[in-house]
């Protein structure tokens, strides 16, 4: 069973950072913290897991950093046991293909979803902790001392066996394409409302990649009549922002003066070209994460506003901390998704209900991104292609001339969820 695997110990990770300055395969030889291993096909390890063929994986912009060991060993994260050996893919589309004994709600034949790691419900641990008992299980307590059978494969595997309460089985109606979305979406879902704007207040959304332009779709279809603003970089990401409804859009090279204008802050400079806001946005949901855009997003919200972090960073910041007490800020984190309650009466009625639209563009399949062989593993990664800003991409196993499976990336523009007619 082909079997992608991220192993973050520093024996993998200092000497792939070392040679990948001068040798930027480095990231992808057999040294490297990314292996693809051919692992004896296992049983599954309990009567309620299932097995999975995976069809259709996102690559993301947090598996790429992790791949790039694109980390700090001295952040929080990094001395927890479960965050040094992972399986890459976390956005998936498979099929079930084997249901133990006990199974309750998968069926084999079912299209599913990825939902969440180990936790207290799929490892059957008593009492659920605080976040597994109103259903966040990615904020599971017990994350670094579960027991129990470890999940084996992510999307980048040819398989993945987990216990069947890690899954969502997604409808018939629904694309692969569009299921694939459906994870990057309900972490937009839930980073909105992790802090739900108002309606008229000012809305900025640092970042107009994945993530940014469905946070952006969340926010027009939840509150309608809050005034969004979009931060981009690239000409097709205002196009696409400037269609899904984005009020305003601003450039990182005028920045100050774009959100002084949109807002009708005062920006005031200081020495050595110290900028501050007063006034400026209520809520700002900064999809980058990195260090320059939480130090603009903290100057630019006005007194009692909210920054929503919802950008990953694997890197230890220095940030001034001075706005967040002057303005009394709230600065806000948010992690993956969790189980939602959405307010009665939103717009987001029942009948109003958008999928992601089923015509993604979707470009020709990329050369191999890798193929195991007898010999070796060979990896073709193309990083240029992998890092394409704006795009996501995506992969799935196929049979091929090149060996017994590889590896195919996809990459399309991100749909909207608001279908263009009004019929469901």
């Amino acid at each position: 069973m082909w079997t992608s695997t991220l192993e973050l110990s520093s024996r993998r990770v200092i000497p792939t950072r070392l040679l990948g300055v001068v040798w930027p395969g480095a990231y992808f030889a057999s040294f490297a913290p990314l292996q693809v291993q051919n692992l004896p096909r296992q049983t599954l390890p309990a009567t309620n897991w299932v097995r999975v063929r995976n069809r259709l994986a996102g690559i993301s912009g947090s598996d790429l950093g992790l791949i790039y060991s694109a980390g700090d060993f001295r952040i929080a994260l990094a001395a927890l046991p479960r965050h040094q050996l992972s399986y890459p893919g976390h956005e998936v589309v498979g099929e079930v293909i084997q249901v133990g004994d006990d199974v309750q709600y998968l069926h084999v034949g079912d299209r599913v979803v990825l939902q969440s790691g180990p936790n207290c419900v799929s490892t059957g641990a008593q009492p659920l902790c605080r976040s597994c008992a109103i259903g966040n299980y990615n904020l599971c307590e017990r994350g670094s001392s579960l027991s129990g059978p470890e999940p084996i494969g992510g999307g980048w595997s040819e398989e993945m066996l987990l216990h069947e309460q890690q899954l969502f089985r997604i409808p018939p109606a629904m694309s692969d394409e569009q299921a694939v979305l459906l994870e990057p979406s309900a972490v937009a879902v839930h980073a909105v409302l992790r802090r739900l704007p108002q309606p008229g207040e000012n809305v900025l959304i640092i970042g107009a990649g994945t993530i940014g332009l469905l946070t952006l779709q969340v926010v027009r279809a939840l509150v309608p009549q809050a005034i969004v603003s979009v931060m981009a970089r690239y000409a097709y990401q205002i196009e696409q922002a400037t269609r899904m409804g984005a009020a305003h859009i601003l450039y990182p090279q005028d920045s100050y003066q774009s959100v002084a204008r949109a807002t009708g802050a005062q920006l005031y400079t200081g020495m050595f070209g110290n900028k501050m806001l007063i006034g400026g946005y209520d809520v700002i949901y900064d999809t980058v994460g990195s260090q320059q855009t939480i130090h603009d997003s903290i100057r630019w919200t006005r007194a009692g506003g909210t920054v929503v972090i919802v950008g990953i960073s694997l890197h230890t910041m220095r940030i001034d901390p001075t706005p967040i007490w002057y303005q009394e800020i709230d600065l806000t984190g948010t992690f993956s998704h969790g189980m939602e309650t959405w307010p009665i009466g939103t717009y987001l009625q029942r009948n109003h209900v958008r999928r992601p639209s089923k015509s993604c563009s979707i470009t020709p399949c990329y050369p191999p991104l890798w193929y195991p062989t007898s010999e070796q593993q060979h990896v073709n990664a193309a990083p240029s292609r992998l890092q394409q800003p704006g795009l996501k991409s995506t992969g799935m196993i196929k049979k091929s001339q090149h060996g017994p499976h590889h590896l195919m990336s996809i990459s399309f523009r991100l749909p909207s969820l608001r279908r263009q007619s009004r019929s469901r």
